[in-house]
């Protein structure tokens, strides 16, 4: 029996920035499937939660008007680099309890279905080292 829910809470741009907006005025909570079936056996794919988002100035880039080099529009669940714990898994190569990186979404649960365990934009197994300072890790990778 599987202990990840069938929906997710998800932070999504409700639209574009103004000026002076915060935050809380251009993101809404949405609650969404997280699966169409609940069925991973032949989708080849892996559910992570994430522990750990990073919050970079550049991410206000990203949700603009004009667009950036990673960019979310209106309607898409925001995107930040970040570490994440494998809850479920029907891929070779990750296992529940893996802990991975990459591009994750400001969302409980995030389904990737047939990841690549490539950077970016798929996701990456982290070493048991590169677990122990993971914001340095995701600082280093990210700027390289």
């Amino acid at each position: 029996m599987s202990t990840v829910p069938s929906t997710t809470r998800q932070w999504i741009l409700d639209h574009h920035p103004q000026k002076n907006e915060k935050p809380s005025q251009f993101f809404k909570l949405v609650e969404n499937s997280l699966t169409e079936s609940g069925d991973l056996a032949n989708k080849k794919a892996v559910i992570v939660k994430p522990i750990l988002l990073s919050n970079d100035p550049s991410q206000r880039t990203w949700v603009g008007a004009e667009g950036s080099y990673i960019t979310v529009k209106p309607g898409q669940v925001m995107k930040s680099w970040g570490i994440g714990k494998v809850v479920e898994s029907s891929k070779d190569g990750f296992k529940k309890g893996d802990l991975v990186w990459g591009m994750l979404r400001w969302s409980e649960y995030i389904l990737f279905e047939d990841p690549e365990t490539r950077f970016p934009p798929g996701l990456s197994k982290l070493t048991e080292e590169q677990a122990r300072d993971a914001g340095g890790f995701i600082a280093m990778r990210t700027t390289v």
